[in-house]
């Protein structure tokens, strides 16, 4: 049996990320399911009935460097929109006990390549899972910067962000995920096809597109597929065809033209990033019904897996859309 963490660790965690703790513990706890999943106290006062991969994972979090000055990613989060002051600790922390290591293959990998030890090392078997994997997330942003270089399209062209919202009829899928699967192609498609129809009438002169499926109730399984967009244009542009387009419902929101680069990198990299369950999972806690609502929680990561992943996903398939983004290096790209 693995051994609960030390009990120095414990505290040190407790200073370190006091987001982690709650005081209401339920000792005597019977399942996972009728615990506090985002509170260590209720992990360790209840660590016997822990199966060893949770405990390995509880204790691999409370064990962390979530101090370090010279690398502020377990602290910012990384890859993960950030939420509060440790949004990859509680992140990590609420897949633990949702059991994600029996979801995915290689869901294993997700805690210990992202949490970083004593030594200033994590495991270095990471997975390629960037909807959920914030580690995974980061690696997508370098390649992409590594890959593409934006920042030459300026200043001769300007920046608009836009955010692309699909049909809220069909953000509720059920039990039917593969009917929710062919909606959210069916959304996403749509929005690769109006960005490429604006770039071959030369209404833009570069765009990047990525899609997400965000969760708008964790007991209720709603997921809401939306796409979030970056476009560049020359600056007297009038950008009648994205009022049309918001007119008809198919945009959510358009943002002013941004002419600073550092503002536009940081959007872009959060396109990348994974959306946190942690808040949702705060706003809807039930502490009268925790057992049904952990199951629910559990059932609605499962979908959103099964959503992303299955073969006929096209938002695994090719979670972005982009064109004419100049490649890295020095002359003007115009």
């Amino acid at each position: 049996m693995i051994e609960k963490p030390d009990k120095y660790l414990i505290n040190r965690l407790r200073t370190d990320a006091p987001c982690l703790f709650d005081n209401k513990i339920h000792k005597g706890a019977r399942k996972v399911t009728e615990l506090n999943l985002l509170n260590v106290d209720d992990y360790i006062a209840n660590w016997e009935v822990l199966d060893d991969e949770t405990r390995s994972d509880v204790r691999t979090i409370v064990e962390g460097n979530w101090i370090n000055e010279t690398d502020d990613y377990n602290r910012s989060g990384g890859g993960i929109k950030n939420k509060s002051d440790y949004p990859l600790a509680e992140q990590l922390l609420l897949y633990a006990g949702l059991g994600i290591r029996d979801m995915v293959r290689t869901a294993w990998k997700i805690i210990s390549s992202n949490v970083r030890d004593n030594d200033g090392y994590r495991n270095p078997q990471g997975t390629s899972l960037g909807f959920i994997d914030p580690r995974a997330a980061t690696k997508c942003i370098r390649e992409f910067f590594d890959e593409n270089a934006p920042n030459r399209l300026m200043p001769h062209y300007v920046c608009t962000r836009v955010l692309f919202k699909s049909d809220p009829q069909h953000w509720m899928i059920g039990d039917r995920t593969d009917l929710g699967r062919d909606r959210f192609n069916h959304f996403y498609n749509r929005v690769a096809k109006r960005l490429a129809r604006w770039h071959k009438a030369e209404s833009i002169k570069s765009c990047l597109a990525r899609y997400e499926i965000s969760v708008s109730s964790l007991a209720g399984s709603i997921f809401k597929p939306h796409a979030h967009a970056v476009i560049w244009h020359t600056p007297d542009h009038k950008l009648r065809f994205l009022n049309n387009s918001f007119n008809r419902g198919e945009i959510e929101e358009i943002q002013d033209p941004q002419y600073r680069w550092d503002d536009i990198k940081r959007y872009i990299k959060y396109m990348f990033q994974v959306s946190p369950f942690t808040n949702r999972y705060r706003i809807e806690w039930d502490e009268d019904n925790r057992e049904v609502m952990n199951q629910l929680s559990r059932k609605c990561l499962w979908k959103l897996i099964e959503l992303h992943m299955h073969p006929g996903a096209e938002v695994q398939k090719d979670r972005e859309f982009k064109r004419n983004l100049p490649p890295p290096g020095r002359a003007k790209y115009y």
